[in-house]
């Protein structure tokens, strides 16, 4: 039993973790040992006895820490400054970005946080039909297989309005 602790203490110190005392949350956990008078650990097994061999030399595994970003995606339509008839579907469009999962396109009625509509498409376009009047905003980015979020592209403004067909 000792031996088998003493192994896995040299393990722990060879992998670089810091252990200063053995227990079970006692103030005082420290481990009894029975030394002979060379200095070995003694073992509760009758067949053997441990020796001070040094810690065996194991490598911590390797872990990818950079992770992949996608780009901002480019804005194509609706323009800045467009006009888009009220009720009407319209085609939001950007630029594609390799090896995504998704997108995340924002719109949102301008400077009001309370408007906010999310949408997921696979894909670089998603159609949309907004039925209320007003300055809009939109926005995408993409979402890597890794699930990791790049940079948005720049807001974008667009305005939706109620076209009056006068006889």
């Amino acid at each position: 039993m000792i031996r088998k602790l003493g192994m896995i203490l040299a393990l722990i110190s060879a992998c670089g973790l810091v252990m200063t005392s053995v227990g079970c949350g006692s103030e005082d956990s420290s481990v009894d040992e029975q030394s002979d008078e060379a200095g070995d650990v003694a073992s509760n097994d009758d067949n053997s006895s441990a020796t001070n061999a040094p810690a065996p030399s194991v490598a911590p595994p390797e872990v990818n820490s950079t992770p992949s970003f996608p780009a901002a995606p480019m804005l194509h339509s609706p323009a800045a400054g467009a006009g888009l008839t009220w009720n009407i579907a319209y085609t939001f469009d950007w630029s594609d970005v390799a090896g995504i999962h998704h997108y995340v396109l924002m719109v949102r009625k301008k400077n009001d946080l309370s408007s906010v509509e999310f949408y997921y498409p696979k894909e670089s376009t998603q159609v949309i039909s907004l039925s209320d009047v007003g300055d809009y905003e939109w926005s995408v980015y993409a979402v890597s297989s890794d699930f990791e979020a790049g940079d948005s592209s720049p807001m974008r403004e667009f305005s939706v309005y109620i076209e009056l067909i006068i006889f």
